[in-house]
């Protein structure tokens, strides 16, 4: 296949089996199961991206050859594939694929799951020295649980995704705690107190080693960095804060524009929309689009409290609550009628839409000024 029948046909791929059983078969078939690497495995509600993406750059530094599996990507699926911060080549991504076509196409294979066998493939040939691998959604069913991980981290633990996870936090823990393996190190960042207890007795059970970050931070990206900080520790190696304070992260608290000010911000549920609101100030536009499926009510209830004008708008996909696809003029507009700072957040899908669309007429702008 050519790379855009590849894209297509992965953007339909959808898993027919809940259990992953024809995938687990292909992995053990290739070796693809065993490492003798250390794995890093995160969870997480929110923060397992950008924890991830701190602790790649950081082992990057000390001399680590780290390859970074995550989810969703913002502009191509390459995104989710990186060694050394730098996305799989685009003619790897169709050589692997080209090479396994066959059985993911009679296994059904889904389009995270071959994205993974990718993943894992590439590393084994890259010669990887550290695996950081993302959970898609929850953690016990999750493809990713197939590995086993010398480091399991758990980010923050609230409700998102309840018709899969469960519609308590005691549910939804009980998914994220089973990426926990037999006599690993465990990370946790700030939970519930519940959470902790859940964790806690299972870590017993596991035998495995906890360490708790406590925070009182309210910047998100703050506590996802004492989370790295500490799994950064467990290599024995010293954090290093000037570097993350130099790292930015595409869609999370990103400034497109200074004149305006213009932050873009994957927050697409309530914990999220929560930690992006405690850092704005009250003379905001926010233009958010959400997904139906989310806990919207609460959201804009949320939202409604801190901006001084709040706009909803649909985008390019059926999950959208507003089914009408944004105008973009008509957005430029709201931001030249505005007198502070524009938020734009909600779905990850509308982040990697409009954030495009933004950078593209700032950069043109700035230009020509």
């Amino acid at each position: 296949m050519e790379y855009k029948e590849i894209v297509n046909y992965l953007n339909t791929a959808f898993n027919h089996n809940i259990e992953h059983s024809e995938l687990k078969e292909i992995l053990k078939k290739y070796d693809l199961l065993n490492w003798k690497q250390p794995i890093i495995h995160i969870t997480g509600t929110n923060g397992k991206g950008t924890t991830a993406q701190i602790i790649h750059k950081q082992l990057i530094e000390n001399g680590y050859r780290v390859g970074l599996f995550t989810s969703p990507h913002l502009n191509c699926y390459e995104e989710r594939i990186v060694i050394d911060k730098e996305k799989i080549k685009k003619k790897d991504f169709i050589n692997i694929f080209n090479n396994f076509q066959e059985e993911f196409i009679n296994h059904h294979l889904g389009m995270f799951e071959i994205l993974f066998f990718i993943a894992l493939w590439y590393f084994r040939h890259q010669k990887c020295d550290v695996l950081i691998i993302e959970v898609g959604i929850g953690g016990l069913k999750d493809v990713t649980n197939f590995l086993d991980a010398n480091i399991a981290v758990i980010t923050t633990i609230s409700l998102d995704h309840q018709k899969m996870l469960g519609t308590t936090i005691n549910e939804i823990t009980e998914q994220k705690k089973a990426i926990i393996k037999k006599n690993s190190k465990v990370v946790t960042g700030a939970l519930p107190a519940i959470s902790n207890s859940i964790i806690k007795k299972y870590c017993k059970k596991q035998q495995a080693d906890l360490y708790q970050v406590t925070n009182s931070e309210n910047d998100y990206l703050l506590h996802n960095a004492k989370v790295a900080e500490q799994v950064i520790n467990l290599f024995n190696l010293k954090f290093n804060w000037d570097l993350f304070y130099e790292q930015t992260f595409a869609g999370r608290k990103e400034i497109i524009s200074t004149n305006p000010l213009i932050i873009v911000d994957g927050a697409h549920n309530i914990a999220g929309v929560k930690s992006i609101l405690n850092e704005i100030d009250h003379n905001t536009l926010i233009i958010a689009g959400i997904c139906e499926d989310k806990d919207y009510l609460k959201m804009i209830e949320l939202m409604k409290i801190k901006a001084e004008s709040l706009h909803l708008v649909g985008f390019d996909n059926p999950r959208s609550l507003i089914k009408k696809p944004y105008d973009f003029n008509g957005i430029i507009k709201l931001i030249n009628n505005h007198n502070g700072p524009i938020l734009f957040c909600g779905s990850l899908y509308f982040i990697a839409e409009i954030r495009e669309k933004l950078l593209a007429y700032y950069s043109k702008n700035s230009i020509m000024k």
